[in-house]
């Protein structure tokens, strides 16, 4: 069958480039993988971010001023070291973070034996140790917390019924009750703006008071024992955390990973420094140094001869 020069033409066109012919062509195209390697297989997952890879690329590189294609190349290899640390380090952050996620803080908080009232109202600073309260406020949140333990026995005993007279005496309490519906804009304050009285709304629905400060008295309760009770969660954390050996094989071979580039970024930086003083002792021997590195060597020079002039003076 004869095929015309135009339908080869035309069938070329579906089947691709055939690449170069002459030998010269060939010879060209055997580097081009080799010049866009690097950027065909990318050092950038999908989920990490380009610009932050490019601007470590031009950190390291300002900071190493390589000359050459072996330098810049060291100092890549350097850079990507870097990065696949820098990503090992996040892993392991995340899969402490899903770790310590099992855990939660009303389970911290039954482990504290804390009341079963106050559970459901665990703070999420109970697994924060670098979470804080002050001496001052310890000491203001336990007695105001003392106060609503004895307002709410008192109410339900019957003893005092009175919401207004119950304002008037456990005055720490009410201080932080008044705070709270502030912050929280209920749809009427605690006092009646007209006269400073507990608000006739609340005096009429007392049980939905009570409803309403029930997480305040919570919250006081846990500001107050907070401090005390740190170093004992501390303590059941790292035991509970130690109990997941499963997982924390899995955080030592991310730190096994970390650990090897960074031993493979110091070795590229000692080869990179060693070509960069040999090429200076040459520089040096030729008395024909680049002018940043002619700064630098007088630099020096003039605080060695500092050193030794204080060195030598009486």
């Amino acid at each position: 069958m004869q095929v015309s020069v135009s339908s080869t033409t035309s069938m070329s066109k579906f089947q691709g480039q055939t690449g170069p012919k002459s030998l010269a062509g060939k010879n060209r195209s055997r580097f081009n993988a080799l010049k866009h390697g690097r950027n065909a297989k990318s050092k950038v997952l999908p989920y990490e971010s380009e610009k932050e890879y490019k601007t470590l690329v031009k950190a390291v590189l300002h900071d190493l001023k390589p000359e050459g294609a072996i330098e810049k190349d060291l100092a890549i290899q350097v850079v990507d070291s870097m990065w696949k640390r820098y990503r090992m380090e996040e892993k392991i952050r995340v899969r402490h973070e899903e770790l310590f996620g099992q855990l939660d803080c009303e389970k911290i908080a039954a482990l504290l034996d804390v009341p079963e009232k106050y559970i459901p109202f665990a703070p999420e600073y109970l697994m924060n140790m670098s979470y804080r309260f002050g001496s001052v406020q310890t000491a203001e949140a336990l007695y105001a917390w003392q106060q609503y333990e004895s307002m709410i026995k008192d109410y339900e005993s019957g003893e005092l019924t009175d919401l207004q007279d119950m304002a008037d005496h456990f005055t720490s309490f009410f201080e932080y009750v008044e705070i709270w519906f502030r912050s929280a804009q209920q749809i009427y304050s605690l006092y009646d703006p007209t006269e400073n009285k507990v608000h006739p709304k609340w005096i009429q629905q007392k049980e939905d008071f009570f409803e309403v400060i029930e997480p305040i008295g919570a919250m006081l309760f846990y500001q107050s024992h907070f401090m005390g009770w740190k170093d004992q969660i501390r303590n059941w954390m790292q035991s509970w955390y130690l109990a997941q050996k499963f997982e924390l094989r899995e955080v030592d071979q991310y730190e096994l990973v970390v650990m090897k580039q960074a031993h493979l970024t110091q070795a590229l930086l000692d080869k990179l420094m060693k070509i960069q003083k040999h090429k200076l002792d040459i520089w040096v021997r030729l008395g024909s140094l680049p002018a940043w590195q002619e700064k630098i060597l007088t630099a020096v020079q003039k605080g060695v001869k500092l050193q030794n002039e204080m060195a030598n003076s009486p």
